[in-house]
């Protein structure tokens, strides 16, 4: 038996947002209190169970997901609303609608009931009776009996001479008895067996209630529903038990008892019938007992019963919020994802939803707090900087320990909304001292130069000293307080690989490119190792110091033991070996050791290396040695083909290792078990574990971030933007509380972690069901008129109605209302975006490097580093089929007008045909000789006919025979024969006819029908245009690469202009079909939407963490399909629309109606036209009658002459 539950106060405030008004005692339940909600201004009931119901833990958790039922009903205008269960004080409350009126027991106890003539008392029984059996049909309809059927358990909202029934407590009954006799023999669901005690109130308990052993159906619930009519009807309940209650109703029908009201005829009956005492003589449902009651009220008042059938309404995005937050709380994640999935389906840019969900996913470590920042201050972005989405990114930073930032965003937030009670409890928490304020806490700068090249640099863990190894074989060691360079030791001549520190500063090591290791004793300054180095094994292998290459074949390391008495070594080409720093003993540790990290322990005495890689493996191992013995203690299996990181934790008892784009594994070394799996995007080298394993710190050094890991959570606590060139050294002290990190900047910076808050979740204030059926049916009308305005060509009239369906609160990206919008968007122009959103993000298992995808956006393909293609089902998410064929990396794919067809193009040398309903392969071209094995860029033809491959003269294959149609030519006629190159990017026009690529020289247009070169548009200074799109009337062409971005007139060759800086050094660019907006990316830049008019960034969406490999954007804008290393990611655009007056004819369209005539000539298909009309839609043009269209078509082909 636990302590008792802690009363809650009068006046208190709990949990910073709800004030206690009154309290009620509940008999054996406990306790009701109302409060009132600070933010929402309204009242809530909270009925809080005694704590010593619970007679273990088990029983608990039964209560939650009982209780928790009554929330899964739903909005019903005769259900109490429930809307939510949390745990408070180690106790579940239950969180439902305050009805003012009270309840059914008090209005007959007080004789409120029966104010007025007996035909009106009458009345208003009946009413209440019917509202009540509607209310327990819908309980029943969901398979919830409520078990505890009562006038207390009716409650009364009078508004008026209207009085509404609400039924109250739903599960609750069940939930107390399983929560009292439950253990853990006693299965989840299993049909209750009344055991004498709390899951009834006997007044009104059917007889099958109360005999032992006896299950209950929905029946029992019929059965008291009567008795509780039969008080309504007699003013006070005459008889001790519910077994009596057919009795009474027998006396009272025969005269023999007095009652409030005469009891008609039909009424008894019906009472009757429900009394039976075997549940199967009594009505089979609740509806059917309603129905009844409708009859009885017509035939008692003389006139119909004036209340429609209730409707349950639905539940949209805050009321699927507040269901899911429950069961979050209630340690229910399935159901609490399922529950924001549906929610977000309802709306994808519902801050709080968001933020719920986001914060579920961080705290468990599915994404990392950059990714949920991001992800807030887009919808921010794309909300009009509403208060919430900045009072939720505050919430995260508090969590994650950036202060400043939360400090700002919440004093901006005071000053708008002064009176905001959450506003000013979260100022008072980040006040209170109880939060750390994470951060940068000092910065010394190193006098050193990186000059390209990646310096290898040891740090000792208190921060005191810095060694480096230059390009040109100088070692030097760094006060690192005193920001200078006190030693440099030029002992051997070729590049350092490696170096290494003891963490009390007194020795050092360096590794060279020849393999050369030396040794120095700091406290002398003096080499213990000859200058002319150490041969460790077999002949040096010279590598030229002056290649100028960051990532050589191999590099040679070197480790120290903290003792600095063993030097743990290895060559470019691998072979792990231990060497005595005297110079006097040597031992060849691993000679299976492929080159790679090596860790020491803190204690000296073993260490971890990585074994080599087997041909086609996906798995490394990591073996554990002890150096004494020179033995293999254990080898772990670690996914991934290169481990890029290695280390131990500070007590020896567990190791950590990174992998080339793969999670971060933690181990326990007592028994080689994986201990937690860390997700990151990045690939990290260098790693700080704690003891216990309870934080690690990440970084790398071709990234600036540097992470700490709460272990045993999974999750990113906190990312630093760390050091601008890379991070190479990182360490925590003892206690995980404090960081040093050394990076390529020539900094060095001793951080403060986080810890000490959790953000507060998100509820949404709950709304009656009037209110919301009301707001349901003024979308429905609008949508309704919205929808005959667009079938009668009325697109003007049609985007307001629609404009003010998406202005009513909980409809804006409502899927219904979304998807009018999207239609109406076809007849319309896109003039801006409201906003963007990635619902789908779609896992692959191995890197993507191409993506394509229909014009619908169901259908995608993705190229996989693996040679195999992908099909997937995008908006369910799944991968439909896998193509396997290739014997290489695939670069290139794309997807046929239809959809029926994939081509691809492989590193192989290949470039294959797929049938996407079958998954053949009934075509296999063999790419020209010059492609020097590399994944050559491949379109379809306009007519779907032809393979047009961005290599050389970019030749045509016929895809029916496999023939080689044509290279194209110059200007002259002659070959091009120093064309031996592939393509950086290859994108052929709308028209079938103008082709673009893009190589170092710049930007080249071909002519696919006369096989001629018509353009050649020089890149600035050789520097690389990159990737190519080409608007859909062929006028503009979009590059984007080394040279910059820009925007190019194809008739003129003109430049019109151009984007220069880092941020534009991209590989994938794609213009929306009008020509309007276009969307970019690169591998170390963000997505960006850009207005192509002034190339002026509209929007960025950053959905994957190391920037874009690739992307397809659907004609009309709508879908974004991006790939990276992690897999592809679907975002939708929400265009703002202007709508034209429908109209036969714009000349604007006339280049689309040529470059149709072009393709067909005069002669064409009605499919032909249909595909036309289509592309007008695409390109802005939908508000352009079909008549109109066909009639012009008809005029121009009539003087067509192709040119």
């Amino acid at each position: 038996m636990g302590e008792p539950t802690p009363r809650w106060r009068i006046g208190e405030v709990v949990d910073d947002r709800y004030e206690v008004t009154g309290v009620h005692e509940q008999g054996g339940m406990g306790v009701v209190y109302r409060v009132r909600h600070l933010r929402w201004n309204i009242d809530l009931a909270v009925k809080c169970p005694r704590r010593e119901v619970f007679g273990s833990p088990e029983g608990r958790q039964r209560f939650v997901r009982e209780a928790e039922t009554w929330v899964s009903l739903g909005l019903h205008p005769h259900v109490c609303q429930c809307y939510y269960v949390r745990v408070l004080g180690g106790v579940p409350r239950v969180f439902a609608e305050y009805v003012r009126g009270g309840s059914l027991h008090e209005w007959i106890e007080n004789w409120r009931l029966y104010e007025g003539e007996a035909p009106e008392v009458l009345g208003r029984i009946l009413d209440i009776a019917i509202q009540t059996a509607w209310g327990i049909d819908h309980a029943h309809g969901h398979d919830l009996m409520h078990r505890d059927i009562k006038p207390a358990n009716v409650l009364l909202d009078p508004d008026g001479d209207t009085i509404t029934a609400k039924i109250t407590d739903f599960g609750l009954a069940r939930a107390r008895d399983l929560a009292a006799m439950a253990g853990p023999d006693v299965p989840p669901g299993a049909a209750f067996l009344l055991s004498g005690h709390s899951a009834m109130t006997p007044l009104y308990a059917s007889p099958e209630q109360q005999t032992p052993g006896e299950p209950v159906g929905l029946g029992t619930d019929i059965y008291s529903f009567a008795v509780s009519v039969l008080e309504m009807c007699t003013g006070e309940a005459t008889w001790m038990d519910g077994r009596a209650a057919r009795a009474a109703l027998a006396a009272y029908r025969a005269g023999d008892a007095d009652g409030a009201v005469t009891i008609p005829p039909a009424l008894g009956d019906l009472l009757e019938r429900c009394l039976r005492p075997q549940p199967a003589g009594r009505p089979g449902s609740m509806a059917g007992v309603a129905a009844e009651l409708i009859d009885i009220y017509q035939g008692v008042t003389g006139h119909a019963y004036s209340r429609p059938a209730p409707v349950m309404a639905d539940l949209l995005t805050d009321e699927l919020n507040n269901r899911a937050v429950s069961l979050l709380d209630l340690d229910r994640e399935d159901e609490a994802d399922a529950a924001f999935v549906q929610a977000l389906a309802a709306d994808p840019q519902n801050v709080r939803v968001s933020y719920n969900a986001g914060l579920a996913k961080w705290r468990r470590g599915d994404v990392t707090d950059d990714a949920l920042v991001t992800e807030i201050e887009t919808i921010r972005a794309n909300t009009g900087d509403h208060w919430e989405a900045r009072f939720a990114l505050a919430q995260i930073h508090m969590e994650r320990g950036d202060l400043g930032t939360a400090r700002a965003l919440l004093g901006e937030l005071a000053r708008r909304r002064p009176d905001e009670p959450e506003v000013l409890a979260a100022l008072r928490r980040m006040h209170s001292g109880q939060i750390i304020d994470a951060g940068r806490v000092r910065e010394w700068q190193m006098p050193w130069r990186r000059e390209g090249f990646v310096v290898p640099l040891a740090l000792s863990p208190d921060g005191r000293f810095m060694l480096t190894g230059e390009r040109d074989g100088m070692v030097r060691l760094y006060d690192v307080t005193g920001g200078q360079c006190v030693h440099t030791f030029e002992a051997h001549h070729g590049q350092v690989h490696a170096v290494d520190l003891t963490p009390d500063g007194r020795f050092a090591a360096a590794a060279y490119e020849d393999e050369t290791v030396l040794f120095w004793d700091l406290t002398e300054h003096r080499l213990r190792v000859a200058p002319e180095g150490r041969r460790l094994h077999g002949r040096p292998h010279l590598l030229s110091s002056n290649r100028g290459d960051n990532h050589p074949a191999g590099r040679s390391t070197v480790r120290l033991t903290p003792d600095g008495r063993l030097a743990l070594h290895m060559g470019p080409n691998g072979g792990l070996r231990v060497s005595s720093t005297d110079g006097e003993q040597h031992m060849t540790l691993d000679d299976s050791a492929a080159d790679g990290p090596v860790a020491v322990s803190a204690d000296g005495g073993r260490a971890l290396s990585v074994g080599r890689y087997s041909e086609g493996s996906r798995t490394s191992t990591v073996r554990l040695w002890e150096l004494a013995s020179g033995r293999c203690e254990q080898e772990l299996t670690v996914p991934g083909i290169m481990v890029s990181g290695l280390c131990f934790s500070a007590d020896g008892r567990f190791a950590a290792t990174a992998s080339f784009e793969k999670p971060i594994h933690v181990w326990d070394l007592a028994d080689g078990r994986c201990a937690a799996v860390l997700a990151t995007e990045t690939t990290p080298d260098t790693l700080s574990l704690s003891a216990g394993a309870r934080f690690l710190l990440s970084g790398g050094k071709y990234e600036d971030a540097v992470r700490l890991w709460e272990v045993d959570r999974g999750r990113c606590l906190r990312t630093f933007r760390a050091h601008q060139n890379g991070t190479t050294a990182v360490h925590l002290d003892a206690g995980g509380r404090i960081a040093i990190t050394a990076g390529q900047d020539g900094t060095v910076r001793r951080w403060r972690l986080p810890g000490g808050h959790r953000g507060t979740t998100l509820l949404s204030r709950p709304r009656p069901h009037v209110e919301l059926n009301e707001r349901g049916g003024r979308v429905d009308a609008l949508m309704a008129e919205a929808e005959a305005a667009m079938a009668a060509d009325r697109f003007p009239a049609a985007l307001d109605l629609l404009r003010r369906a998406r202005a009513i609160d909980g409809y804006e990206r409502a899927p219904r209302v979304l998807s009018a919008w999207w239609a109406l968007g076809r007849r319309a122009v896109r003039t801006g975006l409201r906003g963007a959103w990635s619902p789908v993000l779609l896992s692959a298992d191995e890197k993507v490097h191409g993506v394509d995808l229909t014009g619908d956006g169901r259908l995608a393909v993705s190229g996989g580093g693996d040679g195999t293609i992908r099909l997937w089902d995008v908006q369910g998410g799944t991968c439909l089929r896998e193509l396997r064929g290739h014997r290489g990396e695939v670069g290139s794919v794309c997807l046929s007008a239809d959809g029926q067809w994939v081509l691809s193009s492989s590193r192989d040398g290949t470039i294959r045909l797929w049938e996407v309903g079958t998954g053949d392969c009934p075509r296999v071209l063999t790419a020209t000789p010059w492609s020097m094995g590399e994944s050559l860029p491949v379109r379809f033809s306009a007519n779907g006919k032809q393979a047009v491959v961005g290599v050389g003269q970019v030749p045509l294959w016929d895809l029916e025979t496999g023939d080689l149609t044509r290279e194209l030519v110059v200007r002259d006629g002659t070959r091009y024969d120093d064309l031996r190159v592939g393509y950086d990017d290859l994108c052929v026009g709308g028209d079938g006819r103008l082709a673009a690529t893009t190589t170092y020289a710049g930007l080249r247009l071909w002519d696919l029908v006369s096989g001629r070169i018509v353009g050649d548009l020089p890149s600035r200074f050789g520097l690389n245009a990159g990737t190519v799109s080409l608007s859909a009337d062929g006028r503009l062409a979009l590059t984007g690469g080394q040279d910059g971005l820009r925007l190019w007139d194809t008739a003129t060759g003109d430049v019109i202009w151009a984007v220069d800086g880092p941020e534009t050094r991209l590989n994938t660019v794609g213009m929306t079909a009008d020509g309007r907006f276009a969307v970019t990316g690169g591998v170390w830049s963000y997505l960006v939407v850009r207005d192509v008019r002034s190339g002026r960034a509209i929007r960025v969406l950053d959905g994957h963490e190391r920037g874009v490999r690739g992307f397809a954007l659907t004609p009309d804008g709508r879908f974004v399909l991006t790939a990276n290393g992690e897999g592809l990611r679907l975002w939708e655009l929400d265009w703002e629309l202007d709508a034209r007056a429908a109209t036969d004819w714009d000349d604007g369209a006339t280049p689309f109606l040529a470059a149709f005539l072009r393709r067909h000539g005069p002669q064409w298909t009605n499919k032909d036209f249909d595909a036309l009309s289509r592309g007008l839609q695409d390109v802005g043009y939908g508000w352009l009658r079909a008549d109109g269209v066909r009639a012009q078509l008809d005029r121009m082909a009539a003087y067509w002459a192709d040119p």
